[in-house]
């Protein structure tokens, strides 16, 4: 009866034994008032709250994260290291000095799951801001941004031996929603501002192990609109658009068998503009050029080819528009200047090409689409196979590209 009693004790002591060390190692603390002065004292940031659930962070070694005081090794040592359940700042203050003034607030940032790199997730709820100096008045404003299981070590690591370019972030799942920036418009008299804006960016990435195999991302209702006083904000105006409303979407996957990657989709669109959209097969892309320092990636990249690659542009309003703002800049109508773009299509680009008959399809295709623009595709396919990144780079003329490259176009399909 004695030892049936002991064994729950037994038991207990022997899962406390075998924890890691450093489950007792890890520490809740919170700063107060953290505050930090850039250099040459131009700009006051204010931490009023920093939390830290289960760090293994002491908290001299999180106060050094703060200290301008600390050496710049010794931080980014300890950012490598850190681990920590949560860390939350609920509200950041940033205050320019000397003649700029205002107020930069952002609000709600908090990582899970830290763990020296790694994280679940990151995220900013809001930021709010207004500052002026001499130039004018601007504000700022953005929504929720988020990042999720992020993996920033090789960053940290690259950091460390002083060239961040040589690391590598990953990322599974991103999104920014509701920015707004308004500064001063610098081609405009004075109180003329200009405004961009984002309604949205998402995206997200699959790995395997360290090696991203899909890719996806989306951006909506990017927008730029320069002051109306501004000579840019008058030629916009003469070109048809008060601002420029822009999206853009990519995709596309890396089979780590066959050292290929396809670009299914790289589209930029424009309100009453259209669509310009890539697309393309790529072989020989080894893992390094995906993973290695930034020589080894570029190196890796060179050793690369393409086999086909798609450019598509589908008119909603933007041909209409330049050969409206060009014929009236030469001062003819807009009919003539479509004839002789047709005549130079015909005319002169098959001669260019070197008079391949593939140059004559192109031609055809360019001067359907100007008779009645809606759209145009043109595919590129190596003739004796898949062309390399540094043959590519070694063609200095038309006709040797034409030598190389097989040229397929359609209009209005």
């Amino acid at each position: 009866m004695i030892r049936s009693n002991l064994r729950p004790v037994a038991i207990s002591f022997a899962i406390v034994l075998a924890a890691p060390i450093s489950a007792f190692a890890l520490e809740s603390y919170v700063l107060e008032d953290v505050r930090l002065e850039t250099p040459a004292n131009k700009t006051s940031i204010l931490l009023k709250r920093v939390e830290f659930v289960d760090t293994n962070l002491t908290r001299a070694e999180a106060q050094k994260l703060f200290s301008l005081d600390a050496e710049r090794g010794e931080q980014t040592a300890l950012v490598a290291k850190a681990q920590a359940k949560r860390v939350l700042v609920p509200e950041i203050v940033i205050e320019p000095k000397g003649e700029r003034t205002g107020l930069i607030t952002l609000r709600g940032y908090e990582v899970n799951d830290l763990d020296r790199g790694r994280f679940a997730k990151v995220s900013l709820t809001s930021v709010d801001g207004a500052a002026t100096d001499k130039a004018g008045a601007g504000t700022i404003k953005s929504g929720p941004i988020v990042l999720e299981q992020g993996d920033f070590g090789r960053i940290i690591n690259a950091v460390k031996d002083g060239d961040f370019t040589n690391g590598v972030a990953q990322l599974g799942k991103f999104s920014w929603t509701g920015f707004e920036l308004v500064v001063p418009d610098p081609k405009a008299p004075p109180g003329g501002q200009m405004k961009f804006t984002l309604a949205s960016l998402v995206g997200s990435n699959t790995y395997d192990g360290d090696l991203p195999v899909t890719m996806k991302a989306e951006a909506k209702n990017f927008t730029f609109e320069p002051a109306k006083n501004s000579e840019m904000g008058q030629n916009l105006v003469k070109f048809g658009y008060d601002k420029l409303d822009m999206g853009m979407t990519i995709s596309g996957s890396y089979d780590v068998a066959k050292k290929a990657y396809t670009l299914t989709d790289y589209s930029m669109t424009g309100v009453d503009a259209g669509a310009l959209t890539l697309s393309g097969l790529f072989g020989n892309i080894d893992r390094n050029a995906l993973l290695g320092d930034r020589m080894t990636r570029i190196s890796g990249l060179m050793q690369g080819d393409v086999s086909e690659f798609t450019i598509r542009f589908v008119n909603q309003g933007l041909f209409d528009k330049a050969l409206a703002y060009y014929a009236a800049s030469v001062n003819r109508p807009p009919a003539d200047i479509k004839g002789e773009w047709s005549v130079a299509a015909t005319g002169m680009l098959p001669m260019l090409l070197g008079g391949d008959p593939s140059a004559l399809k192109l031609a055809e295709a360019i001067t359907t689409f100007l008779r009645d623009p809606k759209s145009l595709t043109v595919t590129l396919k190596g003739k004796n196979g898949p062309v390399r990144f540094m043959e590519a780079a070694q063609i200095r003329d038309p006709a040797t590209f034409m030598q190389k490259v097989n040229v397929t176009a359609t209009a209005n399909q």
